[in-house]
């Protein structure tokens, strides 16, 4: 932090009398005290304040008493021991900080000895510099040329004209924020022109500066100035230093460092000069946290704050941080008013919203970096959290009321919210219903962005991430499906992509996992197929050999069909059907050989084998009847390759 000085004092004494000529003498101001607080301030801290103050003044005329020096003493100092002085005036000149090569008058002591009237600067009303900043003083001090007039009446009119160009400078250059030091000067004035026995002809209006509170003053350093003759001692102070009693003290006031040279013996028989120098910072205003509103105008009052607080600092980073939400949240309130706007002509703009999602995202996202990176430093955090978390609570309150003018707008701006909450949860240690929750959550705003031909931002790439991990793990969770034959693996899937049909990654791997088994089944089918095709000659060959049989074997046993009684002659006749039937199943198996296994799909290949199989069994149940009846035998039925079951003809 920058230490600020109102350097040594210069002192010029002038004796103006009817018999005396003006001369410089040997007054100078004698340091006696020095205190320095021992609290390091933060650089915010930047604003520099001084105080001058007259102490003891009431002793200042006893150092122009001829009776209280030696005539030597009187003859350096050209005075008569007849000379009555009838006035004095005490006063500091010092450069005007704001404009170059220019200089301000500040009265601190008038005292007419005749009349016994005086006038000197109140207490509460010291400060001739205010909150001039580190900036603007570049590491350069400040001094302060005292001067002290003996007078005659008949200046007392200039120097009121003197005091009141002070003032009409102050006022142009706006040196102070309060007017205490104005009404110090124009009192000062009044009173000269009160002791000037012509008219007062010329007046002018003094404009009400605008006062500011807000500034937190802290006393930071203190000297103390004996004024005496350059022939006269220093006093003899304990320690060389007036406040060395002072040291240890914790805090210490302005009363503290009055206390000493105002009340002890010693020291209150002489006048001195007391400077305190202030530190202060600005505070944010209490209605710029609590009244909070997302409007220009309000943002154009809150850059009011960042002219006041040192640049750099943590103050001017924290409110300039502030102020670009602002105006981020400022265009984001903008495009939800257009959304509703071309809503309520029956235009729903999904780019638009899908915009606004992003943005409310963008904000969420710099106020978390916002209190991470204020949370780094115990001091800024605490800063932050007494000047802007309720600032920033009402905040996003106020974002909330603007999403809920519209219920779509709101739930699209809520995957902001919800994105949020999951990124520090592990979708595998979620159970189903949490994780398929949030993709309910999100199921809106992806339907919203598939709808678009181009998305940007970083929530839409951060959300797809986000759906991809709760559906992966939602998969591996449900969609297992084990100890069951295939076709009853496939029934599940199904049923289990009707169950999470929002889960996009959960259907199109389910319909994987069915087409693989699915493909499985078809390439058991068609094996089977194949191997019925490849064996389709000797099974035509077999069934001829056994009609042939069938037919030979049922001459022999009839061989006079028409002298039958009728019991013969009804198994005549049905025998007879039976091998009239083989041969027409014989002819119902001939297709397979030209049957395009390859092209058949998924669904044809299982009624196609079962068809062929059906003829195959019915061909070897007539088969088998015919065997049971004793028309065929057992090894003219072999090249069926299976025996027969027990059935009456």
């Amino acid at each position: 932090m920058k230490s600020f000085q109102f350097i040594v004092f210069i002192f010029i004494c002038l004796i103006t009398s009817p018999n005396l000529i003006a001369q410089n003498i040997g007054i100078h101001a004698e340091p006696v005290g020095e205190w320095t607080n021992s609290i390091e301030l933060s650089p915010e801290y930047h604003y520099n304040s001084v105080a001058v103050y007259l102490l003891n003044e009431g002793k200042l005329s006893a150092l122009f008493d001829p009776e209280n020096f030696s005539s030597k003493e009187r003859k350096e100092m050209g005075l008569r021991k007849f000379d009555e002085i009838e006035s004095l005036y005490f006063s500091l000149q010092i450069a005007n900080p704001i404009r170059e090569g220019d200089s301000i008058v500040f009265p601190l002591y008038a005292f007419d000895i005749k009349n016994t009237k005086s006038f000197s600067i109140p207490r509460n009303q010291g400060k001739i510099i205010d909150k001039i900043t580190d900036e603007e003083l570049n590491g350069k001090g400040l001094e302060a040329r005292a001067r002290i007039e003996v007078i005659n009446k008949n200046t007392f009119l200039e120097v009121a004209y003197q005091l009141s160009s002070s003032l009409n400078r102050i006022l142009e250059d706006r040196i102070f924020n309060g007017p205490s030091m104005l009404s110090v000067i124009r009192k000062a004035r009044n009173y000269f022109e009160s002791k000037y026995r012509g008219k007062i002809v010329s007046e002018f209006n003094i404009p009400i500066l605008p006062g500011n509170e807000d500034y937190e003053y802290i006393l930071n350093s203190a000297s103390l100035y004996q004024v005496k003759w350059n022939f006269q001692p220093t006093l003899h102070i304990s320690g060389e230093n007036v406040w060395s009693g002072l040291e240890n003290w914790e805090t210490v006031s302005e009363e503290d460092l009055r206390d000493k040279p105002t009340r002890l013996s010693k020291l209150k028989q002489h006048p001195y000069l007391l400077v305190l120098r202030y530190k202060s910072a600005y505070s944010l205003p209490e209605d710029h946290k609590l009244n909070v509103q997302i409007s220009d105008a309000y943002l154009q009052k809150r850059l009011y704050n960042l002219t006041e607080f040192k640049k750099g600092g943590n103050q001017y980073r924290i409110e300039e941080a502030f102020l670009g939400l602002l105006r981020d949240a400022i265009d984001l309130k903008r495009n939800c008013e257009d959304f509703r706007r071309e809503k309520e002509k029956g235009n729903t703009d999904n780019e638009k919203m899908v915009q606004v999602a992003q943005q409310y995202f963008d904000l969420l996202k710099n106020y978390e970096k916002e209190v991470a990176f204020n949370n780094k430093e115990e001091k800024r955090a605490g800063y932050f959290k007494d000047n802007y978390e309720v600032t920033y609570y009402k905040f996003f309150k106020l974002m909330d009321n603007v999403f809920f003018m519209d219920e779509q707008l709101k739930e699209t701006c809520r995957v902001a919210d919800y994105f949020r909450e999951s990124v520090d949860q592990n979708p595998k240690e979620m159970n189903t219903e949490a994780l398929y929750d949030y993709l309910k959550k999100f199921d809106s705003y992806r339907n919203m962005t598939a709808s678009l031909d181009q998305v940007e931002g970083e929530l839409f790439y951060k959300v797809r991430d986000r759906i991809y991990n709760y559906e992966n793990a939602l998969f591996l969770k449900n969609f297992y499906v084990r100890n069951k034959e295939k076709e009853g693996k496939i029934q599940e899937l199904q049923e289990l992509k009707k169950r999470f049909a929002l889960c996009e990654l959960c259907g199109k791997e389910a319909d994987s996992q069915i087409a693989k088994i699915q493909q499985s089944i078809d390439d058991e089918i068609r094996s089977e197929l194949f191997a019925l095709q490849n064996r389709q000659l000797k099974i035509r060959s077999c069934f001829n050999d056994i009609r042939l049989a069938a037919l030979q074997n049922l001459s022999v046993r009839y061989p006079q069909p028409d002298s039958l009684n009728e019991l013969d002659a009804l198994l005549l006749n049905s025998y007879t059907d039976k091998v009239k039937s083989l041969g027409e199943i014989a002819i119902q198996f001939q297709p397979i050989e030209d049957l395009s296994i390859q092209k058949l799909s998924s669904k044809d290949l299982p009624i196609q084998l079962q068809k062929f199989e059906n003829i195959l069994s019915s061909f070897r149940s007539e088969a088998c009847q015919l065997k049971f009846g004793g028309l065929i035998s057992a090894e003219q039925m072999s090249c069926l390759e299976e025996d027969c079951e027990m059935i009456s003809p």
